[in-house]
């Protein structure tokens, strides 16, 4: 058995799918796609067809079309295999991987930076009084927040008050590309500083259980006080030969 043919003619079954409903500049920008099955992009298309009652999904926003499974579920209360099943494509029975992130998997990319912390914590208070006076990088990392959050756990993302969710996707970057490959592990994703401050504030802030969060704070504290020791040392030099 050829394995390159047949992931090549599975491909070009997925390629021509896309093409046929003119959404292969997206997929060019959003390689995700061609991971889900062949199955599954029929059955995704086919189903926001039905939502959106059109046959031209050029004209919406194409990522309420292809959504993380557990998105998928949270919003429409379905999952890739009963779509899959309403919406057949021939015979094939193709596996689709579920991609979900946990708090776990959060914890593996936040890290503590004073600065980045209390300005990213400055830019959600921002959204929060619909301020809308935002630089683009801050912009662009709400855009990568909305999109982590879009896989984020149901018991995590519960855990998110709705008006931090609905601030976050309304002052994003729509015109910022950016996706979670599926391909790689959380830990792997590239994402800015300001993302992972911004993920910080959300996670002590809300997902966090109480020890965890007790933790958090007590490293806080502790990174915080360093600093000042070392900018105390800074401006009194004469300080550090006393201790």
């Amino acid at each position: 058995m050829n394995t390159n043919l047949d992931k090549n003619t599975k491909n070009n079954d997925k390629i021509e799918l896309l093409e046929k409903e003119g959404l292969q500049d997206y997929a060019r920008l959003n390689p995700n796609i061609l991971i889900k099955s062949t199955n599954l992009i029929y059955a995704l298309i086919e189903f926001a067809k039905e939502r959106y009652k059109t046959d031209d999904l050029t004209k919406i926003d194409l990522k309420n079309i292809f959504l993380p499974n557990v998105s998928l579920k949270r919003l429409y209360g379905t999952s890739p295999n009963e779509l899959k099943e309403r919406f057949p494509y021939g015979d094939l029975k193709e596996v689709d991987y579920n991609y979900v992130i946990s708090n776990k998997n959060l914890n593996s990319i936040i890290d503590f930076s004073i600065d980045d912390t209390i300005k990213m914590g400055e830019i959600l208070k921002q959204i929060l009084n619909n301020e809308e006076d935002i630089e683009e990088k801050y912009k662009n990392a709400l855009t990568e927040t909305y999109e982590i959050l879009t896989y984020l756990e149901d018991d995590s993302f519960f855990r998110l008050p709705l008006d931090i969710i609905t601030s976050i996707e309304k002052s994003q970057n729509k015109n910022y590309n950016f996706f979670i490959d599926e391909r790689l592990d959380f830990s792997e994703q590239k994402t800015s500083k300001e993302t992972k401050a911004i993920l910080y504030n959300l996670y002590r802030d809300y997902m966090a259980n109480s020890k965890e969060k007790q933790n958090i704070l007590n490293n806080q504290l502790k990174q915080m006080l360093n600093l000042e020791d070392i900018e105390e040392a800074i401006y009194n030099p004469e300080e550090i030969f006393k201790k």
